[in-house]
């Protein structure tokens, strides 16, 4: 947007003491960058609203882990009492896998250190890294 003002700075100093057709050069080139503009505010738009729903899917997906969590019998506390996943691989009881969240996923939208008690039914202090130590370099 500051190129377009730029350009629009240019084109009105330019109509100051032109003829006609340059003044309608310039109207029409003033004219095709107000609609590019317009195209790039629309397709802003577009871009926050595409993300905004992909971070709901994300919040839903990991909802749905709470729940999945609970009808197989699992639980985090299954996972706190293992300090460290053998191998160091991801999801290493398949809690995630098990709601089709991946490492990539939950890590993407939450980081590695936040507390997943603030957004599921984790104890307090399970954080994603314990979920996740491969993607997380936490092994």
């Amino acid at each position: 947007t500051a190129a377009a003002v730029e350009r629009l700075n240019e084109t009105t100093q330019r109509l100051e003491g032109n003829d006609e057709s340059t003044i309608e050069a310039s109207q029409s080139a003033l004219h095709s960058l107000t609609k590019r503009l317009e195209s790039t505010k629309n397709s802003t738009s577009q871009l926050k609203a595409d993300h905004q729903a992909r971070m709901s899917d994300y919040e839903s997906q990991i909802e749905k882990l709470g729940k999945e969590l609970k009808r197989y019998g699992k639980s985090f506390e299954d996972l706190e009492s293992t300090s460290k996943a053998p191998s160091c691989i991801d999801d290493p009881m398949s809690q995630l896998g098990a709601s089709g969240v991946t490492c990539d996923q939950i890590v993407g939208k939450y980081g590695c250190s936040r507390d997943l008690s603030e957004v599921s039914n984790a104890p307090k202090g399970f954080v994603v890294s314990r979920l996740c130590p491969k993607t997380c370099d936490a092994c």
